[in-house]
């Protein structure tokens, strides 16, 4: 019953390379801060011995200003109107003044190196390409889009199974459906709810507190390319994200770490569900999708599933089906007289993979029974007993995914230029994306024929030898 998920995370996290070069640069400042302060310390005592005969110096207003010294006869003479020579002007500072100088020029110097060191992570993160869309003053562009077409393409023309089409640019995308609809025009649509969706998931993460490492995210994920570039050079590595429909190594990073910032959300979700419910949980039914749904279940496994659990005593008897099917409907009734759903989950469900958050699903992801069921469910509805190879089901439908996306859209500042929208071409897309995949068979095909003459070259001379 669990859901699969495809693993982008590349290699192991590595040591921040910015906490130790800012390490290093606070000691260093520390230490010529007080290298600095003792030289100061040292040139004011030893003016003050040799100046201190002829004038007595005090501070004011942090210059230093002079007076006659004691017994110095200041009358007027001939020799005062008598114009001395000019001496070269002294620029004076307190000590106060240059430390507080050098604090200054520290702090600054400290301050550029984080932006610069920050500044890989927005460079890399800001959106490549035309703006296209913007939630909540998160941009979408184009480029993005691309890749959220091609990934909405292939899932529309993988459920067409009655098409004789035998690859994705080959399907006839100008047909239409039964509303009138062209399949291309589905596909975008679904697109650009697939883009929003996860923008609207990713601010809401934002909003409650979730904790993830943007920066770590995409060290890991250049750390990947550059490892990759590496064995294969720049030119595979391109070609491989672009057979993704990712125009570049750029855009395929910033994937990752938009990837690491969804799963970091849905893990949230998953064990606080409630934190991201609306006060009033009842606005959340207009939005229950009739395709998609989040649910929660009781399982009782019937016999046969129940001879497989490695964890039942060796040689122990199976209960009779009838006796599973009573068991199944007493804890419906149960259920369905308001005891607590989750406490009857934990007590009686047989299903060791379903986490408290449950399972969240759309069409052909689960066995048709079920989904059958779940979907005519209303928010917070629990069925009747549904039978499946796996055994009895109590099904009950809670606030998910979906439904906090619709309500969410609904709240949020989308803008759309559907002029561009309009503009950009499944097939084309597609094609360009097959190209790409064909380029990059080819290539590594040749690399990898080139390394292996190579080797057996190598082989032949040495055994010459």
């Amino acid at each position: 019953m669990e859901n699969e998920n495809k693993d982008l995370k590349g290699t192991p996290e590595e040591n921040s390379m910015q906490d130790k070069v800012r390490e290093d640069l606070d000691a260093k400042l520390a230490e010529a801060a007080a290298e600095v302060q003792d030289e100061i310390d040292s040139a004011a005592s030893q003016e003050q011995t040799e100046d201190g005969d002829t004038f007595a110096g005090y501070e004011a207003n942090g210059e230093m200003s002079e007076i006659p010294a004691e017994g110095e006869d200041d009358s007027w003479s001939d020799e005062a109107f008598i114009e001395p020579p000019k001496e070269p002007k002294k620029v004076t500072m307190t000590v106060s003044s240059l430390v507080l100088s050098l604090i200054g020029t520290a702090v600054v110097g400290a301050l550029v190196l984080f932006l610069c060191l920050r500044i890989p992570v927005w460079i890399e993160n800001m959106p490549e390409g035309k703006k296209i869309a913007s939630v909540d003053g998160t941009e979408i562009t184009d480029l993005d889009m691309k890749y959220y077409i091609y990934q909405a393409a292939m899932e529309y023309y993988q459920n067409d199974t009655a098409t004789s089409a035998t690859t994705p640019t080959e399907y006839d995308w100008d047909q239409t459906g039964e509303d009138g609809k062209k399949a291309s025009d589905i596909v975008k649509d679904n697109a650009l709810d697939a883009a929003i969706g996860e923008v609207l998931l990713m601010n809401a993460g934002d909003k409650n507190g979730v904790e993830w490492n943007e920066e770590e995210a995409l060290m890991s994920a250049q750390t990947q390319n550059q490892q990759l570039i590496a064995l294969y050079g720049e030119e595979l590595v391109e070609l491989n994200a672009k057979a993704q429909g990712l125009e570049s190594i750029k855009q395929y990073n910033r994937k990752i770490v938009q990837y690491e910032h969804i799963q970091a959300v849905e893990s949230d979700m998953e064990k606080n569900p409630s934190k991201y419910y609306p006060e009033d949980t009842s606005v959340l039914d207009q939005y229950t999708p009739d395709d998609k749904a989040s649910v929660k279940h009781i399982l009782i496994k019937t016999d046969d599933t129940a001879s497989n659990d490695t964890e039942a005593a060796e040689g122990e008897e199976a209960a009779p089906a009838e006796d599973k099917r009573a068991k199944a409907e007493e804890i419906l009734n149960r259920a369905k007289s308001g005891e607590d759903f989750d406490a009857l989950m934990e007590e009686f469900n047989e299903d060791t993979g379903e986490t408290e958050a449950g399972y969240t699903f759309g069409p052909g992801e689960m066995m048709p029974a079920f989904e059958e069921a779940a979907f005519k469910l209303k928010l917070n509805e629990i069925s009747d007993l549904v039978e499946t190879s796996y055994g009895y089901h109590i099904i009950k439908r809670i606030p998910g995914k979906y439904e906090l996306e619709g309500y969410w859209k609904e709240q949020a500042k989308i803008k759309v230029n559907e002029s561009m929208m309009e503009k950009m071409s499944v097939k084309d897309i597609l094609t360009a994306i097959e190209t790409a995949a064909n380029d990059f068979q080819t290539k590594y095909a040749e690399q990898q024929g080139t390394s292996s003459s190579s080797g057996s070259s190598s082989s032949s001379s040495s055994s010459g030898q």
